[in-house]
């Protein structure tokens, strides 16, 4: 169920585009939400930069 903050339906189409394209090349997908990057996301300049959520409890990929 999706949200005005989080709409579940471009989630699931993005994820899609992101799986059929890792498919294609042969490539693995991942996709993240932005929103558990937090808010030193806009400033990082590389993964290790932002500080995830603590609420949603992600890794970043390095």
């Amino acid at each position: 169920m999706g949200n005005l903050i989080r709409p579940s339906k471009t989630k699931a189409f993005i994820s899609h585009i992101v799986a059929e394209v890792a498919s294609s090349t042969g490539a693995a997908s991942t996709v993240f939400d932005i929103e558990v990057l937090g808010r030193s996301f806009p400033l990082a300049r590389y993964a290790t930069s932002a500080n995830p959520s603590p609420s949603a409890g992600a890794r970043l990929p390095c």
